[in-house]
């Protein structure tokens, strides 16, 4: 067990000492907006390293306290559609990863669940997709001092807002599973610095995309070709999918040079140019997923 140095480790520590800790602050850290994501990390790492039981208290005391005080500032159904199933989502992702130690499952569980809401909303609650759109153009709108977004909207047909509220949605629940991640991740480095030195950056450089992710993207974008609704909303996912697995397959290629050297090959193309930077990233993802280039790479290393 190594020695917590940081704040952040040390108050881990302290949680992870004292399981009836890890409610109260989880509940506690809930009942501000900005400072949810601390208690999904909370809830995360409880479940990682104390099982599903005391983290399924924290699941209920940080569920409980956003319905409550979402209920008193009239949020209620904000909350509903995107801190609930984040809540849930992490326990459930959380459970996978102690359990298989696994990245790869947890993406396929974040995919299913975002496909599985795209189908539920389009099919069932058409009306709920193109009023969060409204909002968003409302909010837009507000924002818009020379009214170049509604001047470019003014002569757009319905099709092309439905294809806009599409795209919208699988923006917003790409939203929800970031946050997700982000705590999700969090936590698991928070597990492995605390006890598994060097085992989080090894899961990290192992994530590796299905190579039916690739048949699923290009199967989207066919249909989103066709102006399929439903595929324009999951092009955006399985998209991100591939990238990423794409960005851990260029980290293992700079693994040996130094982290600024590594961070700026990575990041700063994506930041400059990323209408080149995330199709090369897909691509790569989609050769590894197929290939598994890491392997050859690895077996060529050894020969």
């Amino acid at each position: 067990m190594k020695p917590a140095n940081g704040i952040i480790e040390r108050f881990a520590r302290l949680l992870l000492e004292n399981p009836n800790r890890t409610w109260i602050f989880t509940g506690l850290f809930a009942l501000f907006p900005l400072t949810d994501w601390v208690a999904l990390t909370i809830t995360a790492l409880v479940t990682l390293r104390l099982g599903w039981f005391i983290g399924g208290r924290c699941l209920i005391a940080g569920v409980s306290l956003s319905i409550c005080v979402a209920q008193m500032i009239g949020q209620l159904p904000e909350v509903l559609s995107t801190t609930i199933p984040a809540y849930l989502l992490t326990y459930v992702a959380a459970n996978l990863l102690r359990e298989w130690a696994s990245w790869e499952w947890v993406a396929i569980l974040t995919i299913v669940s975002s496909v599985m809401i795209v189908l539920g909303v389009q099919g069932l609650a058409p009306s709920y997709m193109m009023d969060q759109y409204q909002a968003m153009l409302s909010l837009l709108n507000g924002l818009d001092q020379g009214n170049f977004i509604s001047k470019s909207l003014l002569n757009v047909d319905a099709a092309t807002h439905v294809k806009l509220a599409s795209y919208f949605l699988s923006i917003k629940i790409l939203g929800v599973i970031f946050s997700i991640m982000i705590s999700l991740t969090l936590a698991r480095s928070l597990q492995s610095s605390l006890y598994y030195p060097g085992g989080f950056r090894q899961e990290m450089l192992n994530f590796r995309a299905n190579s039916i992710g690739v048949l699923l993207l290009l199967l989207t974008m066919l249909g989103a070709y066709y102006d399929n609704s439903v595929c324009i909303s999951c092009v955006p996912i399985f998209f991100v999918y591939l990238m990423l697995a794409g960005i851990s397959l260029m980290f293992n290629v700079l693994a040996n040079k130094k982290k600024l050297v590594l961070y700026v090959a990575l990041f700063l193309p994506m930041i400059v140019l990323p209408y080149i930077a995330f199709p090369i990233y897909v691509l790569f993802g989609s050769i590894d997923s197929i290939f598994h280039l890491r392997a050859r790479w690895l077996l060529q290393k050894s020969e």
